[in-house]
C-alpha cells in the first residue's frame, strides 16, 4: 500500500516538519510565485491541509494495523474458548 511504504520512509513527526521547511522556502526566499497575499495564503491553506491529510493517512495506517493485528489473533481467541 502506498501509504504503509509513505510512512515507513518518513515518520509523521518529519511530515510535518518537511511541510513547515517547504513553507518557510516558499515564503521566505525570493520567489516570484509567492508575491501577493492571496498567493502566500493560499499556500499557507494548502500547508494546513496536506498535514491534515498526512495525519488522516497516518491514522488510516494504524487503524489497519491494529485491525490486522485483531484479525489474526482471532483463530488463537476461537481456539482457547474452545478448548474451556
Amino acid at each position: 500500500m502506498v501509504i504503509d511504504g509513505f510512512f515507513g520512509d518518513y515518520h509523521l513527526q518529519e511530515v510535518r516538519e518537511e511541510i513547515q521547511q517547504l513553507q518557510q522556502v516558499a515564503l521566505f526566499t525570493d520567489n516570484d510565485t509567492y508575491n501577493n497575499a492571496r498567493e502566500r495564503s493560499n499556500l499557507v491553506f494548502f500547508c494546513e491541509k496536506l498535514e491534515i491529510l498526512a495525519e488522516a493517512a497516518y491514522l488510516l495506517k494504524e487503524k489497519e494495523k491494529l485491525f490486522q493485528q485483531y484479525v489474526q489473533q482471532q483463530p488463537i481467541l476461537q481456539s482457547q474458548a474452545e478448548k474451556d
